[in-house]
């Protein structure tokens, strides 16, 4: 139910500021003459400057006692009026020159009253906006845009609220009769059995349907592919939902939480099937995004856990560096000292001290880890994860949103080329290279 502050029904602020006043309550010249040639007497007058300045700012005619005495005395003043006594004021809104005013203003404004006729204008507007939009507040909104357009006055505010909600039901009724005439008897009694307790067990289908996802950890991304396969495997036909706008869906999703299995068997079939249909839909959608967002996050995991991997690594072998550096230095000298070019050769090769192979080695590698090439660390924290990895492809059919289709050949790569340890190994090294341009090792090293 929306709540007036919900919407954009026009109302009065509890306080005012003097630029607020200003702007909004001041009378112009010639509202002024309009309502001295329109009524005899400053008290006369001002009621009609206030309802005419109220009316622009509600759309809705309220007794002058209900406006606030801050406006009333800024309209007076504005307007060079005296402000009348209590007790004369509070008697003006019973009596017959208070009607006749309100004809006076919506003649003026050029405003009809609420009626037969905007009532209709009013539960158009709302029925043609029920099927796209579920806030109550939007269908709200939006009557009261209308009804400001084709100048008629505002009703009550419960008047468009009782609307709104009526009109929203009737939506949501109109879904459940459409989803019901698709259903055959076998797709009934396929979802009659989320809420039949199966043998042996404690809970019904109903109540595991209703399960969000876990921890980012490997065993529950392999539970979420298994448990993608049971949703499937309720063969519910999430198909009888096209065309009915998403929000509809989400929101019937929503409601289908909230309830168990007892409470969705005491309900009319009509509504029990749309529910129950919608939130196989709904966990159908989920499941998906969170094998995405968990298999993101355990790459993501890998990657982390080989850079660190490098780091150790580089931190493990500093000593070797530290020696490949000193023999550079020592080279450098030998290269740069006095003699002919033999005795040069023989001062580097004493540098070197007869371990050419060890140093070339050691070099070697070093410059396969150099920069931050952490690629060849993954394989460890990667093997695990690979069968799951292949279960997705195999289970998920992936479609690129654009026409880039790396992501779909990288697949298709992976499912026709299952690598071995030592193929894996390989493949990274030459991608690292830059002597490949394979979408699979950028997808999956993430490089």
């Amino acid at each position: 139910m929306p709540s007036i502050q919900d919407t954009t029904y026009p109302r009065i602020k509890s306080t005012l500021t003097e630029k607020e006043l200003d702007e909004i309550y001041t009378p112009q010249r010639k509202e002024i003459a309009w309502a001295a040639s329109k009524s005899k007497g400053s008290l006369q007058q001002l009621a009609l400057l206030v309802l005419m300045k109220s009316v622009q700012k509600l759309g809705i005619f309220k007794s002058v006692n209900e406006i606030p005495e801050v406006i009333v005395q800024h309209i007076a003043k504005k307007a060079f009026l005296p402000m009348p006594e209590k007790e004369v004021w509070e008697n003006y809104s019973n009596s017959r020159t208070a009607k006749r005013h309100v004809r006076f203003v919506r003649d003026y404004l050029q405003i009809q009253p609420f009626s037969q006729k905007s009532q209709k204008v009013m539960m158009d507007t709302m029925s043609k906006l029920a099927y796209s939009k579920d806030d109550p507040a939007d269908l709200v909104n939006a009557a009261i845009e209308e009804l400001i357009r084709q100048r008629f006055e505002l009703p009550v505010f419960n008047t468009l609220k009782d609307a709104s909600n009526n009109v929203r039901k009737k939506s949501y009724r109109a879904i459940y009769d459409k989803i019901y005439d698709s259903l055959d008897d076998k797709r009934k009694e396929n979802m009659d059995q989320l809420f039949q307790v199966i043998e042996g067990s404690t809970y019904t289908p109903w109540n595991e349907l209703k399960e969000d996802a876990k921890r980012a950890t490997l065993t529950q991304l392999r539970n979420l592919v298994a448990r993608r396969d049971w949703l499937t495997n309720l063969h519910i036909d999430t198909d009888l939902l096209q065309g009915i706008p998403h929000i509809k869906i989400k929101q019937m999703a929503a409601e289908a939480q909230t309830l168990n299995a007892y409470r969705m068997t005491e309900m009319e079939p009509k509504k029990r099937y749309a529910l129950a249909i919608s939130l196989v839909s709904s966990q159908l959608s989920k499941v998906l995004d969170d094998i995405g967002e968990m298999l993101i996050k355990r790459m993501m995991s890998i990657h982390k856990k080989g850079r660190q991997h490098l780091k150790d690594y580089k931190e493990s072998n500093q000593k070797r560096t530290d020696s490949l550096v000193s023999t550079l230095h020592d080279m450098l000298l030998a290269y740069q000292s006095e003699g002919n070019s033999e005795e040069r050769i023989q001062a580097i090769q004493t540098a070197l001290r007869n371990e050419e192979e060890q140093i070339l080695q050691d070099c070697e590698s070093h410059l396969a880890f150099s920069g931050n090439n952490y690629y060849s660390f993954l394989w460890q924290f990667y093997k695990s994860h690979r069968a799951t990895l292949y279960k997705i492809f195999r289970a998920i059919t992936f479609h690129s949103t654009t026409q880039d289709k790396t992501l779909e050949e990288a697949i298709s790569f992976l499912l026709t080329n299952q690598y071995s340890k030592k193929e894996w190994i390989q493949v990274v090294h030459t991608e690292n290279k830059g002597e490949s341009k394979n979408p699979c090792l950028r997808f999956v090293l993430g490089s």
